[in-house]
């Protein structure tokens, strides 16, 4: 776990009112960290477009399954009913397969993330069938732990705005991405915030 760093807090807090509120009440919180880049990838695939309670008892099946064993090699030995078994989508299977395959035969490929910028990472992982942009931004915020990554498809994040700032929900991402620029260059931890505001 890693914390909000306090330049981060002071800059949120003095830009905007609204997160300067939400901050007041939630203090310093705690941001998890994934630092295996397989793992994580894996994790996005199988929480996209679902609950957290629902992802989070698919993703301890298959955990348990390979004995928390959770590298390339072994969930490439996976076939796709397996993962059917687990709760997991035949189309998100084929994605965790392709992603078992690319760390198989392209290791270098994800040997150096950490020093790319965030759009180098996002062009390496998007290329892997089933890494979208988001998935990539999720990537970013919580395994190389980026401080101004803003992802402007997120429900939670849309959802949080809409309600705090009174942007319509079917507004352009645009008006989001422009109500979010005041963050910068701390935007992922403003959504830190927006995801965590009534957490305890």
């Amino acid at each position: 776990m890693k914390t909000i760093p306090p330049l981060a807090i002071k800059h949120l807090s003095y830009v905007d009112p609204i997160m300067a509120g939400i901050i007041n009440k939630r203090g310093v919180i705690e941001i998890p960290e994934v630092d295996d880049h397989f793992y994580s990838l894996v994790m996005s695939i199988v929480y996209q477009q679902l609950s957290f309670k629902a992802a989070a008892t698919i993703f301890k099946r298959l955990q348990e399954h390979v004995n928390y064993d959770m590298k390339p090699e072994i969930l490439w030995r996976l076939d796709e009913d397996t993962y059917r078994s687990f709760g997991v989508s035949r189309q998100k299977a084929t994605y965790i397969l392709d992603i078992s395959r690319h760390f198989i035969e392209q290791p270098e490929k994800f040997h150096h993330l950490h020093q790319q910028t965030d759009d180098e990472v996002t062009t390496n992982l998007t290329s892997i069938k089933g890494v979208g942009k988001w998935t990539a931004q999720m990537f970013l915020m919580f395994t190389l732990m980026r401080d101004d990554v803003f992802p402007v498809d997120d429900l939670g994040i849309r959802t949080a705005i809409t309600k705090l700032y009174g942007v319509p929900k079917d507004a352009p991402k645009k008006e989001f991405e422009l109500l979010a620029a005041r963050w910068a260059p701390y935007r992922s931890h403003a959504c830190h915030y927006l995801w965590n505001q009534h957490d305890k």
